[in-house]
């Protein structure tokens, strides 16, 4: 199994905060990472085949002050199909439509050659390709867009068909916005917060290490925070509705629906 971590906002973030603390997960999720965001829309993804907790390039990324964006994915890699290389970490990337599309998946399919290819092939020899191909192949065939609100739905059967195959936890994004998906079999976890004025201080769940969040964001920020596991001890986390798929954009959830503890949709 691995790590997912994406934030998604209305406007430019530094996610070095939320990378600190992700990167304390390494040590078990130790076979690889990745880190994908969008400098002027086209997607910029940097990985590696080793372990974060001893890699000075993530260090490098996550404390600079280049990294920032609108939509961040990050991935740490537990191998269980493919070897430990490059073709095989996560984020993957794609062009989809003119567009960039970068996508990292949590869980183990079964028989995922069972998923028929059309356009795209796999680079390297994971299920977690395999599938990110099959989306965007069955996605073409159908003609169906990452901008267009009506074809989310088309897009979520074809997530559910993938989640047949076994534990599918993925996210994804074309720059704009984040689409989350969240397995409908029992042992992956999603979870999200939602963050938005009046802000306060947060603490990191793996480190005693707190951010005053009302320092670093404006009353305008908006935003959302995907993680497989709360990366923060003092917010509220929801998960993900199972077998159902979010569409985020400048960080509002513009399909799908997420309730927080009080059962108020956000």
């Amino acid at each position: 199994m691995c790590e997912l971590l994406a934030l998604h906002f209305n406007e430019e973030i530094r996610p070095q905060f939320s990378l600190k603390g992700f990167k304390q997960r390494a040590s078990t999720h130790r076979h690889g990472w990745g880190l994908a965001w969008f400098p002027d829309g086209e997607a910029q993804v940097v990985k590696e085949p080793r372990s974060a907790a001893n890699s000075s390039l993530f260090d490098a990324f996550y404390q600079g002050t280049w990294l920032k964006g609108s939509t961040v994915l990050s991935h740490l890699r537990y191998a269980t199909h493919g070897s430990q290389v490059q073709q095989n970490t996560h984020p993957f990337m794609r062009y989809y439509g003119g567009k960039s599309i970068v996508f990292a998946h949590n869980g183990v399919l079964r028989d995922h050659q069972a998923l028929k290819l059309e356009n795209y092939r796999p680079v390297g020899d994971t299920d977690s390709e395999h599938a990110f191909c099959f989306l965007l192949g069955a996605m073409k065939k159908q003609q169906l867009s990452f901008s267009r609100e009506s074809d989310y739905a088309a897009i979520q059967s074809l997530l559910q068909e993938i989640n047949r195959q076994g534990k599918f936890n993925c996210l994804f994004s074309d720059g704009v916005r984040l689409f989350a998906y969240h397995t409908n079999t029992s042992g992956a976890s999603l979870y999200a917060t939602i963050r938005h004025a009046p802000f306060g201080s947060i603490s990191l769940a793996d480190l005693s290490v707190s951010l005053n969040l009302a320092d670093e964001k404006n009353t305008n920020t908006r935003g959302v925070v995907v993680a497989t596991a709360p990366i923060t001890d003092n917010e509220n986390w929801s998960a993900l509705p199972k077998g159902k798929l979010l569409v985020f954009e400048k960080g509002l959830c513009i399909f799908g629906n997420l309730a927080n503890e009080t059962g108020t949709n956000f």
